[in-house]
């Protein structure tokens, strides 16, 4: 998992990239990862985020449930009415 990376880039060409990150811990010392998120806008901004194991776990219930929340609504929404006005 350490070499591998999720990267993906919108319409407006911000890109967003999710990757496993080292880390530690101290007293005692250990090594240790996390998932860590950088957002890029071009070559002038760049925002990163790391989550640690518990941040981790709290993301994921989050995606899950908005996931669901998400093929829930999109399964249940009715499209709106058009007119043939010419």
């Amino acid at each position: 998992m350490e070499n591998q990376t999720y990267k993906t880039t919108d319409n407006t060409g911000l890109e967003i990239e999710f990757y496993c990150c080292q880390t530690n811990d101290v007293e005692p010392y250990k090594e240790t990862r996390e998932l860590c998120i950088v957002v890029f806008d071009g070559d002038k901004v760049q925002i990163d985020f790391d989550f640690d194991e518990k941040s981790f776990d709290s993301l994921i219930d989050y995606l899950t449930r908005l996931q669901k929340y998400c093929k829930e609504f999109n399964k249940n929404s009715i499209p709106a009415p058009t007119t043939n006005e010419r």
